[in-house]
């Protein structure tokens, strides 16, 4: 229940899949009229059942929108899992329910008020969650099988086309100023967020320092000219010279650093960053590219 799922919480990520169970779920009741639906005379049925989209979009904009920020500890994206996913899923459909039976209750008109509560809520688990559960795990097996295949091709771009990387100084300042850390790019593994302060961690003669400084990521990547070393994920910036292994898995893409004992994740943009670098490679004529200081270049 702990294996990584796809993390989908954040609205601009689920309006597609706000807007299509909005539309899926009235079709469905049109056209297999379940719930002793077919009994209904009335002309305005279709309409009325057409009207259920507006209350099964406002509930899941709701949860999406809402409880995802309510609640930021359960909705990690970096600890998102198949059994938080299958609990999210079970409340999505539990507050759907809720609020059609309130929709079914407001319109008094075609006998919809006759539908018992305790039984719309049974049809609806055995009709929704129990499909919900088959879509969630072959949901899994397609994002693994894709991200497997990203990794494994990022892997090999990272790893045996890259012909070598030109390295060189840069000062990273604090935000006070008062703070200044000259270091050779080629010492630099990576910079990680820390509360206020950020971590700069460099290897050196086989030894790993910490440095210190108080700074946002943002402000010290606007301080690096140089294209192979990016902004990996929220809290981390990488050198990707240092990189020694990619790997994905439902949810997302890490990466291994030479010198660096944990894997540091790897956000969607930074992955098509990491492509984009390597976009005008010749597979076929063998031409490696090449990273000169502060520039990209191919060779």
């Amino acid at each position: 229940m702990k294996t990584p799922y796809p993390f989908y919480i954040p609205f601009s990520r689920s309006i597609r899949l706000l807007v299509t169970f909005s539309v899926v779920i009235p079709l469905f009741m049109i056209v297999f009229e379940p719930f002793g639906i077919s009994r209904m005379d009335c002309a305005w049925g279709t309409w009325i059942l057409a009207g259920l989209s507006i209350p099964i979009f406002l509930t899941l904009a709701f949860n999406f929108y809402i409880v995802g920020r309510l609640l930021p500890v359960f909705f990690n994206e970096n600890t998102w899992s198949i059994g938080k996913e299958a609990v999210w899923s079970v409340f999505n459909f539990l507050t759907i329910v809720g609020t059609t039976g309130i929709y079914w209750m407001v319109i008094p008109v075609c006998g919809t008020t006759s539908l018992h509560w305790g039984e719309q809520m049974l049809r609806a688990f055995w009709i929704g969650i129990l499909p919900g559960m088959v879509c969630i795990y072959f949901n899994y097996n397609r994002a693994l099988k894709l991200k497997l295949k990203k990794s494994q091709s990022l892997n090999q771009k990272l790893q045996s086309k890259v012909s070598y990387y030109e390295h060189g100084w840069i000062k990273l300042m604090g935000e006070n100023n008062s703070e200044v850390l000259n270091l050779n790019t080629n010492e630099l593994i990576l910079i990680q967020s820390y509360d206020n302060y950020a971590k700069v961690i460099t290897h050196r003669d086989d030894e790993i320092s910490i440095h210190i400084l108080r700074s946002s990521l943002k402000n010290l990547q606007s301080q690096i000219d140089t294209q192979f070393i990016i902004r990996g994920h929220r809290s981390y910036i990488i050198n990707l010279s240092k990189i020694d292994q990619v790997k994905g898995n439902a949810r997302d893409f890490r990466v291994k650093l030479k010198g660096y004992k944990d894997w540091i994740p790897i956000s969607r943009e930074a992955y098509k960053t990491m492509n984009a670098l390597f976009e005008d490679f010749n597979p076929k004529a063998n031409i490696p590219i090449s990273f000169s200081f502060g520039r990209s270049s191919s060779r």
